[in-house]
């Protein structure tokens, strides 16, 4: 159902503006796990609610620091392309004239 679409939500009030058909799916000992459909996506999420505590900045911190490795490693995938394409192309001895940073 979810397709991997999860979405850590804080506080309740979001979840209940911006979802509807909203039902438990689990509960532990930091929160409760819901599927909620998302008016703005038109899909189902898995929305975890956290209560405020230490663990709630814990997961921001992770949640911070993984989102910043996956940028930084699809930047540099997306740089290491176009340099692999600019030495084929070189090395086919021809030049790529139009090549902006844009």
């Amino acid at each position: 159902i979810f397709k991997g679409n999860v979405l850590w939500v804080f506080p309740k009030k979001i979840i209940q503006k911006n979802f509807m058909d909203i039902s438990v799916l689990g509960h532990g000992a930091y929160g409760r796990v819901y599927k909620a459909w998302s008016n703005k996506d038109q899909k189902n999420f898995a929305v975890k609610i956290v209560g405020n505590s230490k663990y709630v900045s814990l997961i921001i911190q992770m949640l911070c620091r993984i989102m910043q490795n996956v940028l930084m490693r699809g930047y540099k995938n997306i740089i290491e392309q176009i340099t692999d394409g600019l030495a084929f192309i070189h090395s086919k001895k021809l030049v790529h004239r139009d090549l902006k940073v844009s």
